[in-house]
């Protein structure tokens, strides 16, 4: 495996980590945003971190796992 292919691979794998990270602590990672959103916008934009929910995250989380396995895939193509 040549290195191009192993930096692929790596990144795969770590794209599919983070999304699962996403998914199981989508409640933390909400409430994280919705934080710092406030701390940027919540002067200029009052309510603008309520569209952060734990929902939305796990949606996240759930499109970076097949965008990992597609890298991963593309890894071995290469």
């Amino acid at each position: 495996m040549d290195t191009e292919r192993l930096v692929m691979f790596l990144a795969g794998l770590g794209v599919i980590f983070s999304g699962v990270l996403i998914v199981v602590f989508r409640d933390a990672v909400a409430r994280r945003n919705r934080r710092n959103i406030e701390d940027r916008f919540g002067q200029t934009h009052p309510g603008f971190a309520a569209k952060s929910t734990p929902l939305k995250m796990a949606v996240v989380g759930a499109l970076l796992i097949p965008i990992g396995l597609s890298i991963i895939a593309k890894s071995f193509g290469a």
